[in-house]
C-alpha cells in the first residue's frame, strides 16, 4: 500500500501549465490516501501487538505444561543395616 501513494507518474506535456494541474491533483489524492494508508498501518501495528500477547500466553502455557510434567522424585534417606539380626 505504500508503494501507491509514492508512485509518482510523469505525464509529458510541453505546457507547464497543464503539468500543474497534475501536480495538484497528485498531491489531492496522496493527501486522501495517506488517511487510508494510516488506518493500515494502525490496524497491523494492533494485528502485531495481539499475535505478541498470544504468543506471550502460548509459551507461559507451554512452560507450565513441561513444570507439570517433571515428575519430583522424592529421595528419603535409608538406613542401610550390615548387620543382619
Amino acid at each position: 500500500m505504500l508503494a501507491i501513494t509514492n508512485t509518482f507518474t510523469v505525464f509529458a506535456a510541453n505546457n507547464k501549465k497543464k503539468n500543474n494541474g497534475f501536480k495538484k491533483l497528485g498531491k489531492k489524492v496522496q493527501k486522501q490516501r495517506q488517511g487510508d494508508v494510516d488506518r493500515i498501518k494502525d490496524k497491523l501495528t494492533d494485528i502485531a501487538k495481539d499475535e505478541t500477547e498470544r504468543v506471550k500466553e502460548v509459551f507461559q502455557e507451554h512452560k507450565k505444561l513441561f513444570e507439570k510434567a517433571k515428575p519430583v522424585k522424592k529421595v528419603g534417606k535409608k538406613s542401610i543395616d550390615f548387620y543382619e539380626k
